[in-house]
């Protein structure tokens, strides 16, 4: 899991690494129209908590909700300085997208797992492995996963059954879709709801769900390898975006340009997000050293500053300029509420910011 709330890297581009030459046919999918810098407002804070983690473990956000955000961290409880076994979970922390107060509540047994937000609900899902011994060579095996789903209405699991394999497959409102039958092929899933098993329409849906689709347009997400003049590399996410159903590209996202500032190397690079004023583009823009190779002690974590713009999912050109957030990484967006990680000298912090419509 990510230190304290989970580092997000991404970021937009100003002097182009990788192009075409003058006399070279461009055939590459058509790219977001981009509009000329603007003065850009900060978005105005709604709240603001210290993420506390122990010197031996992790924590942070691990997702967002329509309503509320989450996060599960883990600690090392074993005498001397190597554990040999995974580390035992913290309680999950359940927060509130438009006050921060934060609810406790019991992780699954075992060792530490994931959680994952239900697309379409205020509801999360969790899977853990729930059983291990060692094997002939000293090393941990697991032998058994378990899955549940939490509901912060009431801080607490809706219902734990065992899992069918490791992690979350595909989900959809109603569907978790864990992976297939040995024997038949077929998918299997757990509902929503209740925990039972079903192999029904809903269940094979849920494979193709995409945690990105705005207005018939499903956006996904890779990324590559740029070289920076330094010498550095960094990863670039890359977007397109494509009609649901269709093959082809309506647009990307994902060129890599690079700007001198004060003597270092600046980057910019974007990811994207849904909430309800529509697609969400967040441009990222570093300066110095990526914040995942960053040490931890540092005087000045280099945290990008982020500005969100609505843009037409259709063609990925801006329509509007939101604000920025200074020195944060998105975790998530809920409702009309942005949750970011912030850094700092002596911590991390989350806080939520109001997208006005």
């Amino acid at each position: 899991m990510r230190r304290i709330l989970g580092v997000l890297v991404a970021a937009l581009l100003t002097v182009a690494l990788v192009g075409c030459s003058d006399d070279e046919a461009d055939t590459s999918p058509p790219k977001a129209a981009v509009k000329a810098p603007a003065e850009v407002t900060d978005l105005d804070q709604l709240w603001s908590i210290d993420l506390v983690v122990p010197p031996n473990g992790t924590g942070g956000v691990d997702a967002v909700s329509q309503g509320h955000f989450i996060g599960a961290g883990s600690m090392d409880n074993s005498p001397g300085t190597t554990n040999p076994l995974p580390n035992v979970p913290l309680p999950y922390g359940i927060g509130d997208a438009a006050t921060g107060e934060v609810a406790s509540v019991e992780p699954l047994t075992g060792i530490p797992g994931t959680v994952q937000a239900i697309p379409g609900t205020d509801l999360f899902v969790a899977v853990a492995a729930s059983g291990w011994r060692l094997s002939e060579t000293g090393e941990p095996e697991v032998t058994g996963y378990t899955v549940g789903v939490v509901d912060p209405a009431t801080s607490s699991f809706l219902w734990k059954r065992r899992a069918f394999g490791t992690e979350v497959v595909g989900m959809s409102s109603t569907r978790i879709y864990m992976g297939r039958d040995s024997s038949s092929r077929g998918p299997i899933c757990r509902a929503v709801a209740d925990g039972t098993i079903t192999y029904d329409a809903a269940c094979r849906e849920a494979m193709w769900a995409a945690t990105t689709e705005v207005d018939g347009v499903r956006v996904s997400s890779t990324t590559r390898m740029v070289d920076l003049p330094g010498g550095e590399q960094i990863t670039v996410p890359v977007t397109e975006a494509r009609r649901v159903g269709a093959v082809d590209l309506l647009w990307t996202q994902g060129d890599t340009s690079t700007a001198f500032e004060d003597g270092e190397i600046g980057y910019e690079t974007s990811t994207f997000a849904t909430s309800d004023l529509g697609l969400i583009r967040v441009d990222y823009r570093y300066r110095g050293k990526d914040p995942q190779i960053q040490p931890d002690n540092s005087a000045e974590p280099p945290w990008p500053d982020a500005v969100l713009r609505i843009v037409d999912p259709q063609t990925g050109a801006v329509t509007r300029t939101l604000g920025r957030v200074r020195a944060g990484t998105l975790e998530g967006i809920a409702g009309d509420i942005a949750i970011f990680e912030h850094g700092g000298p002596t911590g991390a912090s989350a806080a939520g910011y109001r997208l006005h419509s």
